[in-house]
């Protein structure tokens, strides 16, 4: 073999090694340019709570970055190249926090759904005890106890010390449904029947069932089929 040919081979070779290297450089740079999460503050809260994710190859680009609770999308309040802000989602649940950032996606740490409970008056909006039907912002009860829903969603309610029945509508109204306010305990028709102080009810799709710790007798409870 002369020695033009040694070149051209030496050549060849030196060129093919280069390739290698930079294909080695280029997967290397990929993996390297995957953003990571160092930090998450706060690990849990309620709809809406703030967090702060820290780490490395992030983007100053929103439109470039996805933040995603349990595989709900979260709104990206700020970013940049260290630090996203992101807000938690309504109904998002406990779950990871999973990160794209250019197309690059990244699963990190578990986040805690809290769960948040709103309590708000359906019916009854007076604080001040009465005996009034109405609509759910002027019907008043005393010491409403035990509740039952038929078939059709209205509520019964034992109204304790009106010693009445009350029904709500699933809208809100109320009306008196048996007894006519006067403690006792007497069977007949919704407007003639007496209660003493009934405390719990049930519906079984026929009949509105009711007791009363109260009787005049020796008997501990009775029952009223309304």
């Amino acid at each position: 073999m002369n020695q033009s040919n040694i070149n051209i081979h030496l050549i060849c070779f030196l060129f093919a090694i280069t390739l290698f290297s930079c294909k080695k450089e280029d997967d290397g740079g990929s993996q390297g340019n995957l953003p990571f999460i160092t930090f998450m503050q706060p690990a849990a809260g309620v709809k809406g709570t703030i967090v702060t994710l820290k780490g490395a190859n992030f983007s100053n680009d929103i439109s470039q970055t996805g933040v995603y609770l349990n595989g709900k999308y979260a709104d990206v309040i700020s970013a940049s190249t260290t630090e996203i802000l992101f807000e938690v989602p309504a109904g998002a649940g406990s779950g990871p926090v999973s990160l794209i950032v250019k197309g690059n996606g990244i699963t990190g740490p578990q986040f805690e759904f809290i769960y948040t409970v709103m309590v708000f008056p359906f019916s009854g909006y007076s604080l001040i005890p009465g005996n009034v039907d109405g609509s759910s912002s002027t019907a008043r009860f005393n010491a409403p106890a035990g509740m039952a829903i038929d078939q059709n969603n209205n509520l019964y309610v034992a109204d304790e010390l009106n010693h009445t029945i009350r029904k709500i509508t699933p809208v809100g109204n109320v009306s008196t449904f048996a007894g006519n306010g006067i403690a006792g305990h007497q069977d007949g028709s919704p407007n003639v029947a007496r209660f003493n102080q009934p405390t719990d009810i049930a519906f079984d799709a026929i009949n509105v069932w009711e007791t009363s710790p109260f009787r005049e007798s020796d008997q501990k409870f009775c029952f009223h089929s309304l």
